[in-house]
């Protein structure tokens, strides 16, 4: 166990005094943060370039293309049509806009600018003279009908309705259906579903990146022929679990260093928002935003937050550890990348399946195929994760956290029987016959 010890110490220590690692530990962050930072900029900054347009209204229509964002309109009732370009390269105005006479018949109004009109802004003169006629045209409708508050009517007839979860855990329920105190906690599926996710998403990404090291560790070192010094002394299935576990640690470092920059950042932000111009926003925005974050928040169970944690580590690292050892056993067996592919895919393609039903059992965690996704070892660390905020049986999370350990406990076993004859194997292109010669020999 010593030797194996040693192993973990050597691959810990040598890939960490890599400037690779460094690299990737400090752009990772930087690149999420960029991810997230750049579109809120986007959302809450204030154009502060205003148009001008000058309106030709030819129509009945008051102010036909009513309140436009970071722009203003100087309204005329006529303009020769020889003398646009003149105005236009003035730079008075930003566009013409006309407005025909008969524009209520024939929704459509005219343009000219110097350059090609922006998209968004082809949507917002749209969208203002759209509301103007549907204005009126409803207003003709009521006046016609003799109803002039039906419009008030039909809109006290709108009726929303929220609808409020409890996860009842024991205790009776009142009269009126409501859990009493005690009896359950106000859930929220939305919530649910973005905490499943995330640690579904950060499960699939850990698996597909470290397991694939752990391949190329071995490919390299085979190549190089190092290896060949190291079994000398180091027996080969001690060398595979050394290199796995020396490379999740090197993982569980990053990862741990991740959380506390995204922690730091958190409360950096919390402290910094109060102080943002979020002019960009409308009122309601962000009062509607305030109240979201207070009703996650308040809508947590620490009791639920603890036990998510403990299994999101769980299946992170046996998730890690049943895919590095198949990974490993890969690399053993192949002298480059390249070949390596045609046992690499087939493993890939399950953990992307397993992705996407995790997608699916988050939506909907009662369906057969999210239950036995979640039960099966190869695709559990991902489906279970994204099952369990929306609340799973004990005894579903035993059996897939017993099955996931003999899982590991198998295919360790497998890629040792693999790993002990590839590693030593040069020049000749392994196929699956031969993996499973390997796996039979008793040598």
């Amino acid at each position: 166990m010593n030797k194996t010890f040693i192993v973990i110490h050597r691959e810990f220590s040598s890939r960490v005094r890599k400037k690779s690692f460094l690299f990737v530990t400090l752009l990772v962050p930087l690149l999420l943060l960029a991810c997230y930072a750049i579109p809120f900029w986007m959302l809450v900054r204030s154009d502060s370039r205003e148009r001008v347009f000058l309106v030709v209204n030819e129509s009945a229509i008051e102010a036909p293309l009513g309140n436009l964002r970071d722009a203003r309109s100087v309204y005329v009732d006529s303009l020769p049509e020889a003398s646009r370009a003149a105005i236009l390269a003035r730079k008075d105005y930003y566009a013409i806009v006309r407005v025909p006479e008969n524009v209520m018949n024939a929704p459509e109004i005219f343009v000219y600018t110097l350059s090609q009109l922006p998209i968004e802004l082809k949507e917002e003169l749209a969208a203002g003279l759209r509301m103007k006629i549907e204005r009126m045209k409803r207003d003709e409708v009521i006046a016609r009908a003799g109803l002039p508050d039906i419009e008030r009517q039909l809109e006290a007839t709108r009726t929303p309705v929220n609808v409020r979860s409890f996860v009842v855990s024991g205790g009776s329920a009142a009269a009126d259906g409501v859990p009493e105190a005690g009896s359950g906690r106000e859930g929220s599926s939305e919530v649910s579903f973005v905490i499943g996710m995330l640690g579904a998403m950060i499960i699939f990404m850990f698996i597909i990146i470290f397991a694939s090291r752990v391949m190329r560790g071995v490919i390299e070192e085979k190549t190089s022929r190092v290896i060949e010094v190291i079994v000398s002394s180091v027996r080969p299935f001690q060398f595979l679990l050394g290199k796995i576990i020396g490379i999740v640690a090197v993982g569980l470092l990053q990862f741990f260093i991740w959380i506390a920059f995204a922690l730091l950042l958190f409360f950096f932000a919390t402290s910094l928002l109060p102080t943002l111009d979020l002019a960009g926003l409308s009122p309601d925005l962000r009062q509607g935003a305030s109240a979201a974050v207070l009703d996650v928040f308040a809508k947590l169970d620490p009791s639920f937050i603890f036990s998510f944690i403990a299994l999101f580590i769980f299946y992170f690292l046996g998730g890690y550890f049943l895919y590095g050892s198949i990974f490993a056993a890969v690399g053993s067996a192949c002298d480059s990348e390249t070949d390596s592919q045609q046992f690499v895919l087939p493993f890939n393609f399950l953990l992307m399946i397993a992705f996407y039903i995790g997608i699916a059992a988050a939506k909907n965690p009662e369906t057969s195929l999210a239950f036995w996704s979640s039960i099966i070892p190869l695709t559990s660390p991902i489906v279970m994760i994204a099952r369990f905020p929306f609340g799973v049986s004990a005894w579903e999370v035993a059996l897939s956290m017993t099955l996931l350990v003999v899982a590991f406990l198998f295919f360790a076993w497998l890629s040792g029987k693999i790993y002990r004859v590839g590693i030593l194997m040069h020049g000749k292109k392994t196929t699956w016959r031969e993996l499973y010669k390997w796996i039979k020999y008793k040598g």
